[in-house]
């Protein structure tokens, strides 16, 4: 079975800044999101720690009295162009300041998958987490991509929310092909989900019989978790 699904309502202490995590940034990068809000990425390496590395988003505010020329000016500027170019654009008009305000927080740990045909590092999710005010605006997506670029490999916690589930069953199921399945307690590797799922599961994900990945994706599936206990990760490439 794919990662262990837990209640909605559960998630880690990210509030704070977890121990450990270094005032260098080890990189960082910006994000527009579909409703033209934009945020600053800080990626942050920890020690000391159960994790390895801390992602951590800062919205960027318009200086006040900047909202009308952003809308009448600089988003026509940025239309049709790719999201690299339109953050440029945006930041050359230099309207914005960096807010002090974390408002989503990322961390991970790094580890090794083992293939049928090679050991893979990479990063796996152990604590996400994005204010909701923020939610809906393709934050984690665009945070996990980018960690997947940084190491080619990203793997996700045995233990997800619904939200979280949802992410990984619908979002990346049709931004990467495939996604595979492993097994960390046994170092074992399950193959690709599409494969697992028509060989072993009709269909059903993230559950023993009843719960399939559009269920998963569905805000308004009221999910069982009584059989729900798997302790295995899912994980994707960027090859």
């Amino acid at each position: 079975m794919p990662p262990e699904l837990i209640p909605s309502n559960y998630s880690k202490n990210l509030d704070e800044r977890p121990r450990g995590v270094s005032e260098n940034l080890y990189s960082s990068t910006y994000y527009l999101s579909s409703s033209s809000r934009l945020f600053r990425i800080k990626h942050s390496l920890i020690s000391d720690s159960g994790y390895d590395g801390c992602v951590e988003v800062y919205e960027m505010v318009l200086f006040e009295g900047n909202e009308d020329f952003f809308i009448e000016h600089m988003l026509p500027e940025v239309k049709g162009k790719s999201s690299e170019d339109a953050v440029k654009t945006i930041l050359g008009f230099g309207m914005h300041e960096g807010s002090t305000k974390c408002i989503a927080r990322f961390v991970y740990v790094k580890c090794h998958i083992s293939t049928h045909n090679e050991i893979l590092l990479g990063a796996q999710i152990r604590g996400a987490n994005v204010n909701d005010d923020f939610s809906g605006e393709g934050i984690a997506a665009f945070v996990y991509s980018w960690l997947l670029k940084s190491f080619g490999c990203l793997i996700s916690d045995n233990k997800q929310t619904q939200d979280g589930a949802g992410l990984w069953a619908y979002k990346f199921s049709t931004m990467y092909t495939p996604i595979h399945i492993y097994d960390q307690a046994s170092d074992t590797y399950s193959g690709t989900l599409t494969e697992y799922l028509s060989k072993q599961c009709g269909g059903n994900v993230w559950s023993t019989n009843t719960l399939k990945a559009g269920d998963v994706a569905d805000e308004g599936y009221s999910v069982s978790f009584d059989d729900c206990y798997n302790k295995v990760v899912l994980f994707i490439t960027g090859s």
